[in-house]
């Protein structure tokens, strides 16, 4: 790959970064003051009808975002066609919901979920129109433009939460900022953006892109359908309290394990549908993205499960204690994320589109399998079982794609061994720490600092090519941006 591109790959990613930790920032804070103002019931309200959205999601990509980003020569008829079937199945999957809504509430036995159903999923419609914009910034790797945009998005529909909050709207003040963060994320794609509808259909350009999209359309779905399978149980099973205090936890992790992996997920995609002939190239590149990504996932997970308690603590009071348990078996979890998360985009950036599917069902038999082996044991064991349930799947597939394409993906665990070791130095001391301390607030932040010291200090010795490359990447970024000023 030219140095030229190599440069575009360090920009994106930063960019992804950035986009990410102003997030991260702006939704953690956020999300503490509406928090410690509503109930674990109100959150769990939102999970209970956020199974159904995301699966309502994945029928109104149906691959063809995906599908776009990995034709090598997509053009305007290309992103029109993409745009006018996404809204359409956007209005139809709606429509569906519409009537759906009053037997999902049965289902739970809970009835204020028809209307907030008929309301919330009006997200549906929004997201549809936000596909091919979406599919634009990664293929041409804009992510500064979308990092910018969506955090005024997150900012302002976080402010609209807080005000509905405090106006005492309860759960709906969780559906309004929702609905407020994607509108005002749509409006600000659109006004950015030099690409326009024109209402050109290629019928032919629709066959093309789904019979790669397809197969991505049902490894997502399936994918997503048992991604919320343990919440869907949860749900069922227990009450919406518990689901909230599931909810909080795993928030909690997913905003360090899968947002930060995500970033380089985003990027990755493009970046091996771009080199997908050259195997050693993609070896490289994937080597270096899970390097990074467990450089910055490892530690701060590490972190979150020794200051679990004293954190929930402080910022959501008491009332939300119960959820530590959960989360650290999150945490837990979490540490797969950067193995499992890129291993998706690999095969689709290939175009094996197959495989990904023959991934994603891997591992929706292995949570059947882990909730009948789990139930009886406990809600922190089924949580504890999907880090094994992630675990094989990743060696099963990686094994399947050693066989065809001769890259063996599980060498990449070589190149993060000082990550780990590091990792688990720097939880030993923080761990001991936080037993001796007996101020909430030192044992929030003194075990912290402490453990974030060790790590660095251990990288540093053990192997400083790894500072040193990012550096080198940050280095890059602020050459960039200086010359394109």
């Amino acid at each position: 790959m030219s140095t030229v591109a190599g440069k575009k790959i360090a920009h994106s990613v930063s960019w992804g970064m950035i986009e990410t930790l102003s997030v991260y920032i702006v939704r953690f804070f956020i999300g503490i003051v509406i928090a410690r103002l509503l109930t674990p019931g109100d959150y769990g309200l939102i999970g209970m009808i956020t199974i159904f959205l995301s699966v309502s999601d994945v029928f109104v990509n149906a691959g063809f975002g995906q599908a776009y980003i990995q034709k090598k020569n997509a053009g305007q008829v290309d992103a029109n066609t993409v745009f006018l079937i996404n809204f359409i199945l956007g209005c139809t999957v709606y429509a569906a919901f519409w009537f759906l809504a009053p037997v999902i509430a049965d289902f739970f036995n809970q009835p204020i979920l028809t209307i907030l159903v008929r309301v919330f999923f009006v997200i549906i419609i929004i997201n549809s129109l936000n596909v091919i914009q979406q599919s634009i910034i990664r293929k041409e790797l804009q992510f500064k433009r979308r990092a910018i945009l969506t955090v005024i998005s997150s900012v302002t529909s976080g402010v609209i939460g807080i005000v509905c909050a405090y106006s005492g709207l309860g759960v709906w003040s969780l559906v309004i900022q929702q609905i407020s963060s994607k509108t005002i994320l749509c409006i600000l794609l659109y006004s950015t953006s030099p690409w326009r509808l024109t209402f050109r259909f290629s019928s032919e350009s629709a066959r093309s892109m789904f019979g790669y999209g397809a197969w991505l359309l049902l490894s997502n779905l399936i994918g997503t359908i048992f991604n919320q399978f343990y919440r869907f149980f949860v749900g069922k099973a227990y009450s919406p309290d518990k689901l909230g205090l599931y909810e909080r936890g795993h928030q909690f992790e997913s905003m360090i394990a899968d947002t930060f992996s995500w970033v380089f997920g985003q990027v990755c995609f493009p970046v091996i549908a771009k080199i997908q002939d050259d195997i050693e190239e993609v070896r490289r590149k994937m080597n270096g993205f899970i390097r990074f990504s467990c450089f910055v996932v490892f530690p701060l997970l590490a972190i979150l499960f020794v200051v679990a308690k004293p954190m929930i603590i402080i910022l959501l009071t008491e009332k939300w204690v119960a959820c530590v348990p959960l989360l650290q078996c999150f945490c837990v979890v979490g540490l797969m994320s950067p193995l499992y998360t890129f291993l998706s985009p690999l095969l689709q950036g290939l175009g094996h589109s197959r495989w990904d599917m023959t991934l994603t069902a891997f591992v929706c038999a292995g949570r059947i399998i882990n909730v009948c082996i789990s139930y009886n044991f406990g809600l922190q064991y089924i949580i504890l079982g999907d880090f094994a349930v992630l675990l094989l799947a990743v060696v099963a597939v990686s094994l399947l794609v050693n066989r065809k394409i001769h890259y063996n993906y599980l060498t990449t665990v070589f190149g993060i061994k000082w990550v780990m070791i590091s990792t688990l130095l720097a939880t030993l001391v923080g761990w001991l720490l936080s037993g001796v301390i007996a101020n909430v607030y030192l044992q929030l932040f003194v075990p912290a600092v402490v453990m974030g010291i060790v790590y660095l200090a251990v990288i540093y010795v053990a192997d400083r090519t790894l500072i040193s490359s990012l550096v080198t990447m940050i280095l890059k970024k602020k050459k960039n941006e200086n010359a394109d000023r």
